[in-house]
């Protein structure tokens, strides 16, 4: 089994032939594609969709995409009245993550080619993504200490709404839970620090986990197979786990 790992602080991107999973229920929506075929072959999943299998047992692309809804936008566009892929719209995206199967990528040049693609896309549509700027000043607060876990409470003080008022706002937006989006994000923050050389239990605890056991167990009810089969497969190949920081302003980008 060998796995890429790409990492930005917009998307996330695994390619390679994953581990069996019992099922995944990805906090944001998920682009899978199988990459040892000659057309674009694949499935576009809503947040917390559950997905019980990969759609090859050969080696897939799974695209974690952008939480504010904007590629999901874009994408959906792109499925026709039967939820299939157009083809010829689809095939800059099918060709960009087989081309990064074959020869791993460095993880700026991988996310500057996805946004452009994606870009291109989203510049044929008439209607825009919209997007709440309360949702975006929340998430820019989760992501400034994630260790701290700033109670809802307070992040809704903060935007002037309630707390269930947030929380139906960002549902609405997203498409995941705030909860679940938190846990989401230190999972992603606990895989950055590994690709950057610390050990899994200083990661995890400095994203907020209890332990390395609470990372594992909310890893697994996010993706569905244990971090130690993707982890241990990016031992073997260090030179896959490949982190980008060129987005870390990505939340205020415009659609």
């Amino acid at each position: 089994m060998s796995i890429a790992l790409y990492l930005s602080d917009k998307r996330t991107v695994l390619i390679g032939q994953p581990p069996p999973m019992t099922q995944m229920q990805a906090p944001a929506a998920t682009l899978i594609m199988a990459l040892d075929t000659d057309q674009p072959n694949g499935q576009l999943l809503r947040p917390s969709t559950p997905l019980h299998q990969w759609p090859s047992p050969g080696a897939v692309a799974v695209c974690f995409l952008d939480v504010l809804g904007h590629d999901w936008h874009t994408l959906s566009l792109l499925m026709n009245e039967t939820q299939q892929w157009h083809v010829p719209s689809v095939a800059p995206l099918f060709e960009l993550m087989k081309s990064a199967w074959q020869q791993p990528t460095d993880a700026n040049q991988l996310f500057w080619a996805l946004e452009n693609t994606l870009q291109e896309e989203r510049d044929k549509r008439t209607t825009p993504h919209s997007v709440d700027t309360r949702i975006v000043a929340t998430l820019q607060r989760i992501r400034e200490d994630i260790a701290l876990n700033v109670a809802i409470k307070d992040l809704a003080e903060a935007v002037g709404l309630s707390e269930a008022h947030l929380s139906q706002c960002f549902k609405k937006q997203t498409g995941v839970a705030l909860r679940r989006y938190r846990l989401w994000h230190r999972v992603f923050r606990t895989a950055i620090a590994i690709t950057e050389g610390e050990t899994l239990t200083a990661a995890a605890l400095a994203a907020g986990f209890t332990d390395s056991a609470h990372f594992a167990h909310t890893f697994q009810s996010l993706f569905g197979f244990a971090p130690s089969q993707l982890f241990a497969s990016l031992c073997k190949h260090p030179n896959q786990a490949l982190a980008s920081r060129e987005l870390n302003a990505s939340l205020h980008w415009a659609s």
